[in-house]
């Protein structure tokens, strides 16, 4: 990060500039800088932010970049500030990768994805 940036970032959370290298603090940190990205789009918290987004389609790197993040922060610490939050973001991005498979399947006569795995009787 830019010294330029690094200002910027710690006028936006008052003053803080890290946890300090205790873990209870770097939590605490973390817990911050979420819930003020969350409060800053009109969401209570983080883990209404990502579930909003995630519904709309949006990956967490895109999520991340929005709220002024690095493209990488919510994936590296979303399951420490939210877990279920996490959890759902993982099951998502499952869900769209399978998705340009899906309004294809009932024309080949298979109602899931999973079915045409290897190791499965269905050929296509």
């Amino acid at each position: 990060m830019l010294a330029r940036q690094a200002a910027a970032q710690a006028g936006r959370l008052g003053g803080q500039t890290g946890p300090a290298g205790r873990p209870e603090r770097a939590d605490a940190f973390l817990a911050d800088v979420a819930g003020q990205v969350a409060q800053a789009r009109g969401y209570p918290d983080i883990g209404a932010l990502v579930l909003a987004r995630l519904a709309q389609g949006a990956s967490l790197a895109a999520i991340s970049r929005e709220a002024g993040l690095h493209k990488d922060w919510l994936s590296r610490h979303l399951h420490r500030v939210d877990p279920k939050a996490a959890q759902a973001a993982r099951r998502s991005q499952f869900d769209r990768a399978d998705a340009g498979w899906l309004a294809v399947l009932p024309r080949l006569g298979v109602d899931d994805v999973a079915i045409c795995g290897p190791g499965t009787s269905t050929s296509i």
